[in-house]
């Protein structure tokens, strides 16, 4: 039995590579970084399908015509840039069957000093799978002037320790929009506590670079949520809803007879 937990849990944690893309410059293969599925949806107003992708949005401003999502498996497509919100970016390509949205956690689990892994970039088109770990459930972060107050919001972002230090030519960690999974047992295998924000010190060479601040599970569903709202709910045609139906009337105001369309 033990064993075949293990195995499910190692087939969960294969699987999330899937879940996984590189984002690149067309026109500049040393330019890509990280970045992850979100959700597959329909494209409002016909009957197509599209994949969404989070990644940095510091590292697309300024090329947003110019990019390639690289799935796990080397599929490239064609990026479209959707919106921003703060760190983050959405982009959409066409619909791709062979990928995974990213599952994520619920509440803090897996956020206690816990091993968690990651795919990282070793190149413009491939990643390989690192171990991290998670040490620290919460940035508590207080500013000098007033140290018994926490700066707003920081406990919605964790610690991760993690070698990888590469950064594009605008200075951005090429891990910024990767995910952070939890090893975990079969149950847990392969869920996403959290993305890849920063370094926790951005300088190049920086022997704290090892460390990088990442978002946890529950803020990212609040910033999918404003990256990709909701749908609105379809307004009902009253004229196909079963309602009685007005009488055709002639051009004299007597009843007249009704049409052929």
């Amino acid at each position: 039995m033990a064993s075949n937990i293990q195995s499910e849990a190692e087939s969960a944690r294969d699987r999330a590579q899937e879940s996984v893309v590189i984002v690149r410059v067309n026109t500049d293969p040393n330019e890509y970084c990280c970045g992850c599925v979100v959700r597959s949806k329909f494209v409002g107003g016909s009957g197509n399908r599209t994949t969404l992708v989070i990644t940095s949005s510091k590292f697309v401003q300024g090329r947003e015509n110019d990019l390639t999502v690289v799935f796990w498996n080397k599929k490239e497509l064609k990026a479209t840039f959707l919106r921003t919100h703060g760190a983050f970016c959405l982009l959409a390509t066409d619909f791709y069957l062979w990928c995974q949205p990213i599952h994520l956690l619920e509440g803090n689990a897996g956020l206690e000093n816990s091993r968690t892994f990651m795919r990282v970039p070793l190149n413009h088109s491939t990643t390989r799978f690192v171990f991290t770990y998670t040490s620290s459930r919460s940035v508590e972060s207080y500013p000098v002037e007033t140290p018994n107050h926490a700066v707003p919001n920081s406990h919605e972002y964790f610690m991760v320790s993690c070698s990888y230090f590469q950064k594009t030519s605008k200075g951005v960690s090429r891990l910024t929009g990767a995910p952070v999974f939890c090893t975990g047992d079969a149950g847990t295998a392969g869920r996403t506590i959290g993305i890849i924000l920063q370094d926790c010190r951005p300088a190049t060479g920086c022997s704290g670079a090892e460390f990088k601040v990442a978002l946890n599970a529950s803020h990212l569903q609040k910033v999918l949520s404003i990256l990709d709202p909701p749908d609105p709910p379809q307004k009902r045609n009253h004229n196909l809803s079963g309602g009685k139906k007005r009488k055709a009337t002639g051009s004299g105001g007597g009843r007249g007879r009704r049409q052929r369309v």
